[in-house]
């Protein structure tokens, strides 16, 4: 559902950074964000986080007709800025869909790419809501993601598996991405969507400012 990125593109906060990694940028009309495309340590990824604003999503007139769902979908992730060759993504995000009449919701998500996005169900933050996303890997072949809601308290969490095809994670780099997963372009508007707080931890217990 949630294709894999090779370079992107993003302003992201920043603090005094321990190691900062930034590669090559590169625009696309589907996707915008940031890559860690290599761990300062020579380890594993194994830990990514980030906070996101629920944004107040804008139909896109140009794009569609009022009663096509656009959406957009902001996530963080472990392995996507490299080809597959067998190494699987872990991922966790938030999709954001609108009809052209109203914000018609929000839904939650966890991935072990290429197996389908699973949703969180029952979990529905509201606009200007600031999620904290979180994907550990636990090892090659088992994702953890977590999201919590920082103005409710509300939280959801799952370990998940690879999928049956021989997919393992490496841990090469660590993504902070917004895109249009349908692959149209039926992209929703986000207004002013970014990250704060972006960082990562390797295996060898390097701690990445992004």
């Amino acid at each position: 559902m949630f294709a894999f990125l090779y370079l992107l593109s993003l302003t992201v906060a920043s603090a005094s950074p321990i190691h900062l990694k930034r590669q090559t940028t590169t625009r696309s009309p589907d996707y915008s964000g940031a890559s860690l495309l290599s761990s300062p340590d020579g380890t594993a990824i194994n830990y990514i986080t980030a906070q996101i604003n629920v944004p107040e999503t804008k139909f896109v007139a140009a794009e569609g007709s009022p009663g096509t769902t656009q959406l957009s979908t902001a996530w963080v992730g472990i392995g996507a800025g490299h080809p597959r060759s067998g190494n699987g993504i872990i991922q966790t995000g938030c999709s954001f869909f609108n009809d052209g009449y109203q914000d018609l919701y929000t839904r939650c998500w966890y991935e072990f790419f290429p197996a389908k996005a699973q949703y969180f169900d029952g979990f529905s933050p509201n606009t200007d809501d600031t999620l904290l996303l979180e994907i550990t890997r636990v090892n090659p072949t088992t994702g953890h993601a977590a999201i919590t809601n920082l103005n409710t308290g509300e939280a959801v969490s799952t370990d998940f598996p690879a999928p049956d095809d021989g997919t393992a994670s490496t841990g090469p780099d660590a993504d902070w991405v917004v895109e249009n997963p349908q692959g149209t372009n039926n992209f929703a508007d986000f207004q002013v969507q970014f990250f704060e707080g972006c960082s990562a931890t390797t295996e060898g217990g390097e701690y990445v400012w992004a």
